[in-house]
């Protein structure tokens, strides 16, 4: 009786510190903004930008390097939304290892309002396997390209952006929320994103930007479906354990996600048990969700003790059964 009113006493006082101690933020329009998308000609990146049209965006543009899929994505967009949206459906062709060529596209496309960065890359393997050419792109693309991206937008994003905040949504992993055989490289560049962008958030937060880190699990798009053909078998049995998503569930998760001006974004009941337990450093953004953090974290790490104990006997018994262990 005695536990349940210190209960009762202190929930009201969490809550206002919860409240007092949050960070600004606030809901980003799509309905009339220009959107623009880099790896939006296939996967995730192409659903949201269906979604972002069917939502009234003025401006839909695509970014990626290829420009005949480029065509061929702008044409599904614009086949999406035909006759029920007004919707400038556009694409810019640049490399995200190309600075100079990121600016020209920027340039041509226009000042941004809603920047996501979708694209990415993984080539799994085990790290003592790892070519230097792989490593090289995986870190490359997957981070060095997205600080790319952002810093070629950035400065048409800062300027005056009228009555509603503009917002950079950033494609992490689940894979940077729990380290996985094979992912090695891929798990600390997707790791790397979440960190720029909450110092991006610290940067941003007064001019009138929000800060998104979307963390989709394994989806089914051409790229998982390239990278099952060569992914390590310990890797495949690890990742049976959870089953994959489609694109546009994912792409509606994380429009909903910028949308409300989250930063953490999760996508499935996984990911938010992994948000949870990952919490860190993120930016308070919700009374509720902080709450729950407190709440739940100790039931979330008790969880990850199971599932890693789990992994790891995987490992150990396949590592034996092929002889590679010393």
């Amino acid at each position: 009786m005695v536990f349940v009113l210190a209960i009762l006493l202190l929930l009201p006082i969490v809550l206002l510190a919860l409240w007092v101690l949050k960070v600004p933020s606030s809901p980003v329009e799509i309905r009339g903004r220009h959107i623009l998308i880099s790896g939006g000609s296939s996967g995730i990146g192409l659903e949201l930008a269906k979604i972002a049209a069917a939502q009234g965006a003025r401006k839909v543009t695509l970014l990626a390097r290829n420009v005949e899929r480029l065509k061929e994505a702008r044409d599904a967009v614009a086949a999406a939304v035909s006759g029920s949206s007004d919707t400038e459906v556009g694409f810019v062709s640049a490399d995200v290892l190309d600075r100079a060529g990121l600016r020209r596209a920027m340039a041509e496309a226009g000042d941004v309002d809603v920047l996501v960065c979708s694209h990415g890359i993984s080539i799994p393997c085990a790290f003592e396997d790892a070519r230097d050419e792989d490593l090289d792109t995986v870190v490359g693309i997957n981070f060095m390209g997205t600080m790319n991206v952002v810093k070629a937008a950035l400065p048409g994003m800062v300027r005056d952006g009228g009555v509603y905040p503009r917002s950079i949504a950033i494609f992490s992993s689940q894979a940077a929320q729990a380290g996985i055989y094979g992912f090695a490289c891929y798990s600390g560049a997707k790791v790397a994103l979440v960190k720029f962008a909450e110092s991006l958030k610290q940067e941003l937060f007064l001019r009138k930007i929000q800060i998104s880190v979307i963390y989709p699990p394994d989806t089914d798009t051409p790229g998982l479906r390239e990278e099952n053909k060569f992914k390590p078998e310990i890797t495949k049995i690890l990742s049976e354990s959870s089953s994959a998503m489609v694109a546009i569930d994912v792409a509606r998760k994380a429009m909903d996600g910028i949308r409300a001006g989250r930063f953490n974004v999760s996508c499935n009941f996984d990911g938010h048990l992994l948000a949870i337990l990952c919490t860190g450093m993120s930016p308070h953004m919700s009374v509720c969700y902080s709450l729950a953090e407190i709440v739940f974290l100790p039931v979330t790490r008790i969880i990850s003790l199971f599932i890693q104990y789990g992994w790891y006997r995987t490992i150990r018994a396949w590592l034996i059964k092929h002889k590679k262990c010393v």
